[in-house]
């Protein structure tokens, strides 16, 4: 009875510790000071569309820059297209949205999810790699090359 007990207080000092980490890595997303950063958007066909450097203010997220300088098309809980990008995907404590169109006066990329779908990559030791966090948690005030590329699903 005793090991059982134990195994049980061990496992959950093991998940609440696993729990703050991750907090602590994950952070909420959101700036600390304003700044800019260089994002590059590449449609299916590996052309690029936009290349520009952004500007952020305190408070905000890669997502917020995204929706203040675009015209975005988000996925609600069904993965159909919604406008008002109003709803989030959550797990754990982390919301987060997707983003399933960005469009702007000079382009538009649209996917589908199923065969398509907005790809996020950081600039890292001169190359880009896939990034680990979605589009509200990206941190950018540490990376200052990010690429948004249409991929096809494989």
């Amino acid at each position: 009875m005793k090991k059982t007990i134990i195994k049980i207080a061990l496992t959950i000092a093991a998940l609440l510790l696993a729990y703050l980490v991750i907090n602590v890595i994950m952070g909420d997303g959101t700036t600390d000071d304003e700044g800019s950063f260089e994002l590059v958007i590449v449609d299916v066909d590996n052309n690029i569309v936009f290349e520009d450097v952004l500007t952020y203010s305190e408070g905000q997220t890669f997502f917020d820059v995204l929706n203040e300088n675009f015209e975005l098309t988000c996925a609600n809980k069904f993965y159909e297209a919604d406008m008002s990008c109003s709803y989030k995907f959550s797990i754990l404590q982390y919301k987060n949205h997707v983003i399933l169109g960005i469009k702007s006066d000079v382009f538009e990329i649209v996917t589908d999810w199923d065969n398509t779908f907005l790809n996020i990559e950081i600039y890292i030791d001169d190359t880009y790699v896939k990034s680990t966090v979605g589009f509200d948690y990206v941190d950018i005030e540490e990376n200052k090359k990010i690429r948004i590329t249409a991929d096809l699903v494989e």
